[in-house]
C-alpha cells in the first residue's frame, strides 16, 4: 500500500518499538520508529507524519509534551497515546491536545490499527485533530 504518509512510532524500549513497527507494517503501513522525543523532533520526514503512536513516558519530553509542543508549533499530527502505566488523561483534555485515543497496553492488534486508520483519515479529510 502506498501512502503518502507514515506511523511515527515513538517508544524507548527498543523491543516494543520494532514490535510496534512490524505490527503496522503487517497491515500495510509504513512506519518509522524513534526513541524519544527528541529524535523525532530532529526528522527531516516529519511533514511525512500522518499519525503519531507515542508512548506517554519517553525519558526527557514525554509523549503528553511532545503532542502538545507540535500543536503549538502549528504541525498537530493525530496521535494514539499508549501507556502500560495507569496515566488519568481526560478525555476532554486528550481530545483538545489532539489525542485520539489513550491505549492501555497491553492492547489489542485491532485496536491499535482502527485508531492509526482513523488518524489517516483525518489527514486525507484535511481535518485538524
Amino acid at each position: 500500500m502506498s501512502l503518502p504518509y507514515r506511523v511515527f512510532v515513538v517508544d524507548d524500549d527498543p523491543v516494543v518499538l520494532d514490535s510496534l513497527q512490524l505490527l503496522l507494517a503487517s497491515a500495510g503501513l509504513e512506519t518509522e520508529g524513534f526513541s524519544s522525543a527528541d529524535a523525532l523532533l530532529a526528522s527531516p520526514d516529519l511533514a511525512r507524519a500522518g499519525c503519531l503512536v507515542v508512548d506517554v513516558r519517553l525519558p526527557g519530553m514525554s509523549g503528553l509534551e511532545l503532542v502538545r509542543r507540535l500543536r503549538f508549533e502549528g504541525r498537530g499530527i493525530p496521535a494514539v497515546m499508549i501507556t502500560g502505566h495507569f496515566e488519568a488523561l481526560a478525555d476532554a483534555q486528550a481530545e483538545a491536545d489532539g489525542i485520539l485515543a489513550v491505549l492501555h497496553k497491553p492492547f489489542t492488534a485491532d485496536e491499535l490499527i482502527h485508531w492509526v486508520e482513523r488518524a489517516f483519515e483525518l489527514r486525507a479529510s484535511g481535518s485538524r485533530p
